[in-house]
């Protein structure tokens, strides 16, 4: 394994870092579609509370909350009525008022609801998106981590289901040299919808960020698959997969960067403001 130092590009870091654990965890196999059973726990650690801005106390009792103080049974059952109206959606447009206006279809693609079988926390519904479809413009809000670096302020611009612009507020060259990976790092993978309501902010963890109730996030890289079998989404599963969050929730005290918004399915409105009219 490669040290994690400032000369690690993005490309050897997911090659020789993230790939090892991803050639085992992701084998085909017949545990839910894969061979070995797995679960990818987020547990509390003071590099991660210093990471997410908390004390260790305060990240401690946050971890537990949206864990074991959710009710997992009740979470599934919501998300499979949200799934239902994803299903096959023919086109899917995601908008925030001078941020973000972006089109994609899920036609023939079925959702996968996560309801900590795979992830804890979880609370999403993921879907490989039509590869080609995706276009338009979209600005993700919160930070992420990749490698050491943190990369806030990204904002992309699609056609024909590629990155033809990119940019962010800080290390933009860690998105530029990400995107320019393979062809299959400037298509988005995935399209998750977060529905875990008992996580309220950002904290530097994907694990927990991808799952905030009212937000939906876009994986650059290998595709969501809710069949590993059947291959799901067409981005190479071989390659890095890089979740990037989007907020659709109304901050009044900071609407530059939150000023709410809305998902269509086919023409409907079926979420505003983070809130679901289904």
């Amino acid at each position: 394994m490669i040290e994690t130092t400032e000369a690690v590009t993005n490309a050897e870091f997911d090659k020789e870092v993230i790939g090892p654990y991803k050639g085992v965890l992701y084998r085909p196999g017949r545990q839910h579609g894969y061979a070995v059973r797995w679960n990818i726990v987020g547990f509390p650690s003071r590099q991660k509370a210093k990471e997410a801005g908390m004390s260790f106390s305060e990240y401690e009792d946050f971890v537990y909350q949206v864990t074991l103080g959710n009710n997992w049974q009740e979470m599934s059952s919501k998300m499979t009525r949200i799934k239902e109206a994803f299903d096959r959606a023919k086109e899917v447009h995601v908008f925030v008022p001078k941020l973000t206006d972006l089109h994609f279809s899920l036609d023939r693609r079925i959702g996968e609801i996560d309801d900590g079988r795979f992830n804890m926390p979880d609370g999403e519904i993921c879907y490989g998106p039509i590869e080609h479809s995706t276009h338009g413009e979209i600005y993700f809000q919160h930070p992420v981590l990749k490698g050491k670096k943190v990369v806030e302020g990204v904002k992309l611009m699609m056609e024909n289901g590629r990155v033809i612009k990119s940019s962010a507020k800080n290390n933009e060259r860690e998105l530029k040299e990400y995107i320019d990976i393979a062809d299959g790092t400037g298509r988005f993978g995935e399209f998750g919808i977060g529905c875990n309501y008992a996580i309220t902010r950002p904290t530097l963890n994907v694990l927990f960020d991808e799952k905030i109730g009212g937000t939906v996030h876009f994986a650059l890289g290998s595709s969501c698959s809710t069949d590993p079998l059947q291959g799901g989404g067409l981005v190479p599963k071989g390659l890095p997969h890089w979740d990037i969050v989007c907020d659709l929730r109304k901050d009044n005290k900071k609407l530059t960067e939150f000023p709410g918004g809305e998902i269509y399915v086919d023409g409907r409105l079926v979420q505003k403001n983070g809130r679901w009219k289904i």
